[in-house]
């Protein structure tokens, strides 16, 4: 559970990543166009679990690697 939680405090301090969590909810609003467009060009990398935790996959049977930089 804490290492979760620091993977998660990680992931919100990284401009990039909390930009590609908001893009993927679909929180998009807030994003600048210049961001969202970055977003999506990676979007499609990567999955949002239920804890809201990032996660990097290249291949939907891969398994899947927690994002931090």
């Amino acid at each position: 559970r804490i290492r979760m939680d620091r993977f998660a405090r990680a992931q919100g301090e990284e401009k990039w990543a909390a930009d590609l969590k908001r893009y993927l909810r679909g929180d998009v609003q807030d994003l600048t166009t210049s961001d969202a467009k970055c977003c999506a060009k990676i979007a499609e990398d990567y999955k949002i679990d239920e804890a809201g935790l990032l996660f990097y996959s290249l291949h939907p049977n891969d398994l899947m690697k927690i994002a931090t930089s």
